[in-house]
């Protein structure tokens, strides 16, 4: 495991890339990270699996 928010996912996008992907197959991700980055991908996260959690 490492954090997916590195200094040069900024450019590359490879966590949202794979984000996206992930979209309607029903996943359930947990993602650990001190980045601000993460705020970019918020609108994806949400729409992945979450066991009927609310948050």
């Amino acid at each position: 495991m490492t954090d997916p928010y590195q200094p040069c996912e900024k450019k590359y996008e490879r966590t949202r890339t794979l984000l996206k992907q992930l979209q309607g197959s029903g996943i359930s991700v947990s993602i650990a990270t001190r980045s601000d980055l993460v705020l970019r991908d918020i609108d994806l996260i949400r729409t992945l699996h979450d066991d009927g959690e609310k948050g």
